[in-house]
């Protein structure tokens, strides 16, 4: 992986904290994923995580240091939906490596956890749904949310700050989702009627 060493040479300064948040979701019904789309997407969606991992112990442990790395899952690593064979697998296999890695590193004092994000509308989710398809999509998976609303980026932002803090200091090996409350029931709700969700929010995400 030459890109990781590039970063890697490039970073000068002490260091104890790596958040692994690039990535691709594609969305693909199986039968039409080609072999190009399925190798990107495990590539930077697991691959490049691995590498990004492995080359901040190695830097860590040869100085003698501790660290704590972050690696951003999705909902997706647990919750079936149809498009995401790639997306899911790749999601599934951070989960995986994540609590392997911890098990391994932590006789180095190296803590590795994952957020897993539920549905946040970033800039990409604003340009999806300009598409009425996603919108629909996008509808679907809103009334499936018990707090009946998307998340605000700063909110993912909170929960991989506390994993890299003192504060989660006995902390490794977890997935912590943050969701709404999607993967814990995958409640199916009427958003536009729901007494917490405020109606202008409502008339944004729920298309007709």
């Amino acid at each position: 992986m030459g890109t990781v060493e590039k970063v890697f040479d490039k970073i000068t300064e002490n260091f104890n904290i790596l958040v692994n948040c690039a990535g691709v979701y594609p969305t693909t019904d199986a039968l039409g994923i080609s072999g190009f789309e399925w190798a990107q997407v495990l590539t930077l969606d697991l691959t490049v995580p691995f590498f990004m991992s492995q080359k901040a112990a190695q830097r860590w442990i040869s100085e003698g240091k501790q660290g704590t790395i972050v690696q951003i899952s999705s909902t997706a690593s647990t919750m079936v939906r149809p498009g995401i064979a790639h997306y899911g697998s790749a999601k599934a296999g951070l989960s995986m490596l994540t609590r392997v890695l911890a098990v391994e590193w932590a006789k180095y004092g190296i803590r590795v956890n994952a957020v897993g994000p539920g549905l946040v509308i970033t800039e990409t989710g604003e340009e999806m749904l300009k598409n009425s398809i996603e919108q629909h999509r996008h509808a679907q998976k809103l009334r499936r949310i018990p707090l009946g609303r998307t998340a605000d980026p700063v909110e993912i932002a909170h929960s991989v700050s506390f994993l890299v803090s003192e504060r989660a200091a006995y902390i490794t090996g977890q997935t912590l989702f943050v969701d709404g409350g999607y993967t814990a029931g995958s409640a199916f709700q009427d958003v536009e009627n729901a007494s917490h969700v405020p109606h202008d929010y409502a008339d944004k995400c729920f298309y007709k």
